[in-house]
């Protein structure tokens, strides 16, 4: 592959059109005949999966994770600068003819392809010549700069993204990460590709997904398992796995992300990457396969927050109003953080009540505790407010007696004659549907749902199939009802907010350690679980930690950003999660003003997160497949970058 790319760069130079149509024109006018994509290596093989021996594909993954790469040898000191670069060293760089887009598009994908066997990107196989077409687009900017002016790629100037595999791309096979669709091509972008385009971006291909992004792992079996740059036994966390992955190591300086039930923030936890899940509608959802009407939300994923909040300004065009914003952000001393311990720290389902996925009584393990203890002590000592306080309490006629009020709504309901969780799981009632909808309009593959779910490859705790499958299948009245509490639900969860007077709240990144391979392929994790009376170390689905963590209340509009807050004493990475009040009721589906909600608490976030930053102990640290650039050097003090 990589001789292939040099060919490609250094001889005959297709034009982008010319290119792509000779790759769709024998099924552009056509209804996409489905195949299956070939069996990928480093997914676990057919007859092992058959088995359904958890134990067996745990030893599987252990003996078949490749050894680490560390370095590209063949780097010049320009290609590691460059690849060191952040977003806003890039687009200066670029505003000042420093760089061209087609020499920095070249040096991430020489990168790209360096680690591709960590499968952080799809397509390599049906689409072997993307590098190619990602250069013509940086090719394109460049001759309009140069014909127009610099300002005529303003704001993004050629910058290239990498985008969630679960987005409708007309360039780029659009699968999902499905076997089935592998050589689908959409009819139509998705409206975060759309306005990447518009904001002069090169589309840097599409990053690995499960299938249909239904799992909080990366992997399926036509186009492999993602791994970890910090440690291939690692999870890359899900279902954004491809998109962290490619940002820890240094193959872009940002990537589109999408959230559901953690998709974003978990791995941005797994990966050392800080991940904005914004509100709702913040950035436009459309053309991306959603399992949800309201959970799911695009998002960003970075190696700082200072690239994420320009990132964010250009896309909306909100450079005033990030400005805005910043000059009025509170100084530390009058931030007030508040600080719940249920259920984010210790969590149960309270008696009488019912939750979907049955966890035990739970609380964070020793090495998460140490984090959490150590930035709430940072704060402190900086002279944060932290306020010590739970959600109001309401009398719930159901249970007879007084109860945490955001508990009582989320697992004290009885609605059609049952309990009712009115969590993530009731929510995917509709997955089904929206696949099948996805499928149809975006693709126009003649595919039976049957013939998808059949296809899907589960394992352990990954179970994107029977997840998929499981849907459409709940209780419509519960289901209806879920859709129809969100006022009530938002009211209960900013009641804290007004409660204890505080501006965010600071929870644990994840109640357990990083999760591994082999947690997953076992179906099993260590947890710190209260039975008979004293606190144990008990191995449980690693699904049950996940669901506290990441799926709470992601059913309304709260502005969240994970965290990296360095590794555990076990090398393991770590972080914490900060999370803002949801928009008002009156202006839940008001998407214009979605766009400018979420920016009072990004800037108070930043004014935290870079007192954080600066404590050695808590401050993000880079994968060992870093270390061979350049990093943390100012520009000043690095080699010149050549005029372009």
């Amino acid at each position: 592959m990589m001789d292939e790319l040099s060919a490609y760069f250094e001889g005959t130079r297709l034009s982008p059109w010319s290119w792509w149509c000779s790759e769709r024109s024998s099924h552009e006018d056509e209804v996409p005949v489905q195949k299956r994509s070939s069996w990928k290596e480093s997914f676990p093989p057919q007859e092992l999966l058959d088995t359904e021996d958890g134990e067996r594909i745990a030893a599987w993954f252990s003996q078949h994770l490749p050894a680490m790469r560390l370095g590209d040898k063949t780097l010049t000191a320009r290609e590691k600068q460059l690849q060191a670069m952040s977003l806003r060293d890039y687009i200066s760089a670029r505003q000042q003819c420093e760089v061209t887009c087609e020499e920095y598009a070249k040096a991430l994908l020489k990168r790209m392809m360096h680690y591709s066997y960590m499968n952080a990107f799809m397509y390599l196989d049906n689409m072997p010549h993307q590098t190619e077409y990602i250069l013509e687009q940086a090719r394109d900017l460049d001759k309009k700069a140069r014909e127009e002016g610099i300002s005529a790629i303003a704001p993004l100037y050629g910058l290239p993204v990498p985008v969630k595999g679960t987005m409708a791309t007309t360039d780029f096979p659009s699968s999902a990460g499905h076997g089935l669709l592998h050589d689908c091509y959409a009819k139509m972008d998705a409206g975060m590709v759309t306005l990447l385009r518009s904001k002069h971006a090169v589309i840097m291909g599409k990053t690995n997904v499960p299938d249909f992004a239904a799992s909080f792992t990366t992997a399926n079996y036509s186009n492999g398992c993602t791994l970890n740059p910090y440690d291939h036994g690692l999870l890359p966390g899900g279902s954004s796995g491809g998109a962290a992955s490619a940002v820890a190591t240094y193959i872009a300086p940002l990537a589109l992300s999408e959230d559901t039930g953690g998709s974003t923030r978990m791995p941005a936890l797994q990966n050392q990457c800080f991940g904005y899940d914004p509100s709702r509608n913040h950035y436009p959802n459309d053309g991306n396969a959603a399992i949800t009407f309201t959970n799911d939300q695009v998002g960003l994923l970075a190696r700082s927050l200072e690239d994420i909040l320009p990132m964010d300004a250009a896309l909306l065009g909100l450079e005033a109003e990030h400005a805005a914003a910043r000059a009025g952000a509170p100084a530390l001393r009058d931030i007030r953080v508040g600080l719940p311990q249920w259920p984010f720290v210790e969590f149960f389902v309270p008696e009488g009540c019912h939750s979907s996925f049955g966890q035990p009584h739970m609380r964070i393990s020793d090495a998460v505790a140490a984090k959490y203890e150590a930035v709430k002590g940072s704060l402190g000592s900086a002279g944060v407010g932290l306020v010590e306080g739970e959600w109001p309490t309401t009398y719930s006629s159901q249970l007879g007696r007084e109860i945490n009020s955001l508990a009582e709504i989320m697992y004290g309901r009885i609605v059609n004659g049952k309990p009712c969780d009115t969590g993530l799981l009731t929510s995917t009632h509709s997955f089904s549907g929206q696949v099948a909808q996805w499928v149809s309009i975006y693709l126009g593959a003649e595919v039976s749902l049957s013939d998808l779910i059949s296809d899907i490859r589960d394992f352990g705790d990954h179970q994107p199939g029977h997840f998929l499958e499981g849907s459409g299948k709940m209780d419509e009245s519960q289901f209806r009802y879920v859709m129809a509490i969100q006022p009530e639900v938002v009211r209960i969860y900013n009641s804290y907010f007004n409660t204890h007077n505080v501006d965010v709240i600071l929870l644990p990144g994840l109640m357990c350690d990083a999760i591994t391979w082999k947690d997953i392929a076992s179906g099993a994790c260590p947890v710190r679980v209260f039975e008979d009376g004293e606190w144990i170390i008990k191995e449980i689905p690693s699904m049950m930690p996940v669901s506290v963590s990441m799926f709470t209340l992601k059913n309304i509009p709260i502005p969240k950003i994970m965290v990296p807050t360095g590794l555990d004493e076990s090398g393991r990475p770590t972080g914490v999660q900060l999370w803002g009040r949801a928009p008002p009721v009156e202006q839940l589906y008001d998407d214009e003003y979605a766009k400018t909600f979420d920016l009072a608490f990004l800037h108070t976030a930043k004014v935290l997160i870079d007192s954080l930053q600066n404590k050695p102990s808590l401050k993000r640290v880079d994968a060992p497949v870093a270390a061979e650039l350049r990093l943390g050097m100012p520009r000043s003090e690095s080699a010149p970058l050549g005029g372009a």
